[in-house]
């Protein structure tokens, strides 16, 4: 029941490719929901206790590769990274935020 609450009313398809067309739709409010492909180094995101923000760069190479689905809030173009909200609660990054290059955006989304 909750849940219903939540739902997106107007969803559309966007490139996970383009940067542009992501920061469009953040600047007006809208927040955009995007699967990328994590690996373990995604989990050293607990190691912040929730109270640091944690910025995720990948190895070259995924090890242990598994799908995940999150909600970009905003984004910085000063350091030209996203802001993620993630699902696994706030004791990690940031109260369970985090900042997502747009660069890594773009080689890990599917």
């Amino acid at each position: 029941v909750e849940a219903r609450r939540h739902r997106m009313s107007d969803p559309k398809g966007l490139n996970n490719q383009n940067t542009d067309q992501q920061r469009y739709h953040l600047a007006q409010g809208t927040p955009v929901v995007f699967q990328v492909t994590i690996d373990d180094s995604f989990k050293q995101g607990f190691r912040t206790a929730g109270d640091k923000m944690f910025v995720w760069q990948p190895p070259d190479v995924l090890v242990n590769k598994e799908g995940h689905i999150m909600v970009a809030v905003g984004y910085d173009d000063r350091d030209s990274t996203f802001l993620v909200q993630n699902s696994w609660g706030e004791g990690w990054g940031l109260r369970g935020r985090f900042k997502l290059p747009y660069e890594v955006m773009r080689w890990t989304s599917t």
